[in-house]
């Protein structure tokens, strides 16, 4: 499994392509490699709550103050994640002519799903596409800052809108939830907490 760090992550790019109705996602790292991944309806609508949990359980770590009441942690986490997006950049374009490509030229289509534990204001997120006998699996890790979580976040409730899949806000899940859910890939554990 290709690891990239999230320093080395330079741009995201999220994006409903109706052709395909699915998402694309596109990674840039400083390196020069573009990663490009798939995500189904099915994917996007199981991930995106614990994509948000991990979020407000990021948010909730940088603060000096114990948070435990639930609300709380939401709010703050809300607060966290317009903050982080008012100092994002939206604006400059996305930069599409990889020097390489690690996961070769076809987008990777996400079957599984591994969310590590929040350590140190990053989460790793492993991505792999398990697509059964005779097909070599393939997969990458990355660590994700909470502004780049809030960033991805962000994106793709955009292209979820775009797309018209009627999934609704994401609503967090709590960790004890988290773990006893089905995984996205359809095997119990594959979303960590």
């Amino acid at each position: 499994m290709t690891k990239i760090g999230g320093m080395d992550i330079h741009q995201l790019s999220v994006n409903y392509i109706r052709e395909q109705d699915r998402v694309l996602v596109r990674i840039n790292t400083r390196a020069g490699e573009e990663l490009r991944f798939w995500m189904t309806r099915r994917l996007t609508r199981n991930l995106r709550p614990h994509l948000n949990a991990t979020a407000v359980e990021l948010d909730t770590r940088s603060v000096n103050a114990p948070v435990t009441d639930p609300g709380a942690k939401e709010m703050l986490s809300e607060f966290k994640r317009q903050e982080t997006l008012a100092n994002a950049d939206f604006k400059t374009p996305y930069a599409a002519a990889p020097q390489a490509l690690p996961l070769g030229p076809e987008p990777l289509l996400v079957t599984h799903v591994q969310i590590g534990k929040p350590d140190k204001g990053h989460v790793k997120v492993g991505l792999e596409e398990r697509l059964g006998e005779g097909k070599e699996p393939r997969g990458f890790q990355m660590s994700l800052s909470m502004d780049l979580l809030h960033g991805l976040l962000h994106l793709l409730d955009t292209a979820v809108k775009a797309a018209d899949w009627q999934l609704g806000e994401p609503s967090a899940v709590t960790p004890a939830v988290a773990e006893a859910a089905p995984a996205t890939g359809g095997e119990p554990g594959k979303v960590l907490h």
